[in-house]
């Protein structure tokens, strides 16, 4: 952790009665994690909301440009198809992706040291 500062547990923001009893890394570990969580569903807020305004204004534009035919439905589905792919796979199921990331991580460190 980088500073006391940016410390949630310090800050008194985290209920700390099973916190006490970790280790320095295992707080941090859990810290990590948390970060990471914290900032892939930052990173999707910011994605649906950039989403919502350009949409709003596609279809504004489509209504006003061109009423008879409404264009504004394919961006629609294929940015909304990969703003769903986002929340899947970036927010709905982190954990599973980040047990898979941590698998790998040990299985090529286990590679490494056998290979030197």
């Amino acid at each position: 952790m980088s500073s006391d500062a940016q410390d949630p547990i310090q800050n008194n923001q985290v209920e700390t009665s099973r916190y006490d009893d970790l280790t320095q890394e295992e707080k941090e570990d859990i810290y990590r994690r948390a970060r990471k969580k914290a900032i892939a569903k930052t990173a999707f807020m910011v994605h649906a909301s950039a989403f919502l305004l350009v949409m709003s204004l596609l279809i504004l534009i489509n209504l006003v440009a061109s009423p008879g035919t409404w264009w504004f439905v394919y961006p629609l589905l294929i940015w909304g198809a990969g703003l769903g792919f986002h929340w899947a796979l970036g927010v709905r199921f982190i954990d599973a992706y980040r047990k898979l990331e941590d698998k790998e991580i040990a299985k090529e460190i286990e590679r490494t040291l056998s290979e030197s």
